[in-house]
C-alpha cells in the first residue's frame, strides 16, 4: 500500500502546469487505467480476513517486544492506511466491514450446542425449509483465536484512526473537552460575512469522526469485539460447569474464574505499547507538548475518539446497558484504559 501511493504521488508531481487545461481538466486522467486494478486488489486484500491475516507482518521490531502482537508495526500501519479516503472514498472501510464478519463465528464448543426443538405439530411442518440466517458469513469459516482476532480488529483501528488528521495539540485539548460533555460540534455565534474563508481548526478533526463510513466500520467492529466477549463469557462457563460435573463429589469445590477479558487484555496492552512508543518518539523529535496534560494525536487517543463517537451516536443515556452492543464494547475498553 506504501509503494502504490508512493508511485501515484510521485508520478502526479512529474505533470507540467500546462496540463490542467480547460479540455483535459482531470489531473487523474493518467492514472484511470490502473484505479479499477488497484480498487480491486485493495478489496480483495482487505475483505478476506484470512489474506488479512497474511498481511501487515513486519519484522519483529524492538519498540514492540513487549507487545503480545510484536509483529504489528503501528507506525507503519499509520502510513499504509494515511489518505487512502482521498483516493477510492470508502473503499477500505467498506472492505475492513466484510472481514469484520469473520470475528462473529462462534467457537466451536457452542457450535456443538445444540438447542431442543419442539417436534412439528403437522405432517408438512417438517418438509419446510428453515429460513436463512441474517448474517450468513457468520456460520461459515473457521473459528479465529484471540491473537487472530485481536490482528484483525487493531488493523481496522489504525484504518480509523489514520483517517483522522494529525492537528494541532491545542486543537485535540478542545476537541476532548466538549466531546467529554457530548457535544458533537459546539455551538457558534452567527456570522453574516464568511468572505474569510476561516474554519476552526478542530473542524477538519470533527469532520472525519463523523464520516459515515468509518462511523459504519467503528460500529460494526464494537458490536463484534462485544461478540467476542459475551462468547468468552459463555465459553468460560461452560467450562466450568463441565470441570464441576466431572469432579468427584468429596472434593471441595473450588471457585472457577468465569471473568472473561483475553481479547481486551491484548488490544489494551498492545495499544499501552504504541502509545508509549509514541510519546517517546515526539520526546526524541522534542515536540514542544506538554503529554501529561493532552497527548495530541496518537494512536490510542483517537481510537477513545471513535469510541466516544459510538458511544455519542449509540447510547440512550441509561445506566444499564447491554453488553452484546457497540456501547457495552466501547465502555469495556474504556473501563480498561483508564483502570
Amino acid at each position: 500500500m506504501d509503494r502504490l501511493k508512493e508511485d501515484v504521488h510521485h508520478h502526479r508531481n512529474e505533470q507540467s502546469a500546462d496540463f490542467n487545461f480547460v479540455v483535459d481538466y482531470d489531473t487523474s486522467r493518467k492514472f484511470r487505467p490502473a484505479t479499477p486494478f488497484v480498487n480491486r486488489s485493495l478489496f480483495f486484500s482487505l475483505s478476506d480476513p484470512e489474506a488479512l491475516l497474511r498481511s501487515f507482518r513486519d519484522e519483529q521490531n524492538e519498540d514492540f517486544a513487549d507487545s503480545p502482537l510484536p509483529h504489528l508495526d503501528s507506525y507503519h500501519l499509520t502510513n499504509a492506511f494515511r489518505d487512502w479516503n482521498q483516493r477510492n472514498g470508502a473503499l477500505i472501510f467498506d472492505s475492513l466491514c466484510i472481514s469484520v464478519d469473520a470475528l462473529f463465528r462462534p467457537p466451536p464448543e457452542l457450535s456443538t450446542q445444540k438447542s431442543p426443538r419442539l417436534k412439528p405439530s403437522r405432517k408438512g411442518a417438517a418438509a419446510r425449509e428453515t429460513p436463512a440466517p441474517d448474517h450468513p458469513q457468520a456460520s461459515i469459516g473457521r473459528y479465529l483465536s484471540d491473537d487472530e482476532a485481536a490482528h484483525i480488529i487493531l488493523i481496522c483501528i489504525h484504518a480509523l484512526t489514520s483517517l483522522v488528521p494529525t492537528g494541532w495539540p491545542h486543537t485535540w485539548v478542545q476537541v476532548r473537552k466538549f466531546r467529554g460533555w457530548g457535544v458533537v460540534v459546539p455551538g457558534a455565534t452567527p456570522q453574516k460575512d464568511f468572505t474569510d474563508g476561516f474554519a476552526h481548526p478542530w473542524l477538519s478533526i470533527v469532520d472525519e469522526l463523523e464520516y459515515e463510513p468509518a462511523v459504519r466500520l467503528a460500529s460494526r467492529l464494537l458490536r463484534a469485539i462485544s461478540a467476542r466477549l459475551c462468547f468468552e463469557e459463555v465459553v468460560s462457563n461452560l467450562r466450568a460447569r463441565n470441570h464441576d460435573e466431572h469432579s468427584s463429589r468429596t472434593e471441595p469445590k473450588t471457585e472457577h474464574s468465569t471473568s472473561p477479558g483475553d481479547l481486551i487484555n491484548i488490544l489494551v496492552r498492545h495499544l499501552e505499547v504504541v502509545e508509549r512508543n509514541t510519546i517517546s518518539r515526539k520526546m526524541k523529535m522534542k515536540v514542544m507538548q506538554d503529554t501529561s496534560e493532552d497527548p495530541g494525536w496518537t494512536v490510542t487517543a483517537t481510537f477513545m475518539e471513535w469510541l466516544r463517537t459510538i458511544i455519542i451516536k449509540e447510547w440512550d443515556g441509561k445506566a444499564v446497558f447491554h453488553k452484546w452492543t457497540g456501547v457495552g464494547a466501547a465502555f469495556a475498553l474504556l473501563s480498561h484504559f483508564r483502570g
